[in-house]
C-alpha cells in the first residue's frame, strides 16, 4: 500500500503530504472530520481552562475565609470585653454593695466604696468577687486604705 501512495506521489497525482504518510487511502473508513477535531479541541481547552481557574479562587477562598475567621475572632474579643464592662455597671455595682450590711450600717465606709467604684477596674474587680461576701469585703477595706495604680485622677 505505501508503494502504491509512493508512486503516486512520483506520479504527481496526490497529496504530497498524504502521500508521505501513507494515509490517503487507509485511514479513509475512520470517519473523523475537521470540525469534530475542533469541537474535541474546543472542550478540552474548556475544562483545562476550568481546571485552571478553579485552583487560585481555591486558594483565594482560603485566604479569604482565614481573613474572615480572624475578624470574627476579633469581633468575639471586642464584644466579651464589652459585656465584661457592661456586667460592671455604676447602677449594679451598687445595688450589690447596698445588699453587703457592714457597709450599709458604716456610712463613711459606705462613701469610701463608692468614691472608689467610680473606677472601672475597680467595679469590675468587685463584680468579679461576687459569691464570696467576706473576700470582697476585705478587698474593699484594703484598697480604700491603699490606693491602687489605676486609682489616679
Amino acid at each position: 500500500m505505501l508503494l502504491s501512495t509512493v508512486k503516486k506521489k512520483e506520479k504527481g497525482s496526490g497529496n504530497s503530504e498524504d502521500a508521505s504518510v501513507g494515509a490517503t487511502t487507509e485511514f479513509a473508513n475512520i470517519g473523523l472530520n475537521s470540525s469534530q477535531k475542533t469541537d474535541c479541541k474546543k472542550s478540552c481547552e474548556k475544562r483545562k481552562r476550568a481546571v485552571r481557574t478553579d485552583k487560585p479562587s481555591k486558594k483565594k477562598a482560603s485566604a479569604s475565609s482565614k481573613l474572615a475567621e480572624v475578624v470574627n475572632l476579633i469581633v468575639e474579643t471586642c464584644r466579651s470585653c464589652n459585656d465584661v464592662a457592661g456586667n460592671a455597671s455604676i447602677g449594679e455595682v451598687m445595688v450589690e454593695l447596698h445588699t453587703m450590711d457592714e457597709i450599709s450600717n458604716d456610712l463613711y465606709l459606705h462613701a469610701q466604696c463608692c468614691n472608689l467604684l467610680m473606677f472601672r477596674l475597680a467595679r469590675e474587680i468587685f463584680i468579679s468577687l461576687r459569691g464570696s461576701e467576706e473576700k470582697r469585703l476585705n478587698w474593699l477595706k484594703h484598697t480604700i486604705d491603699n490606693s491602687l495604680p489605676f486609682m489616679t485622677m
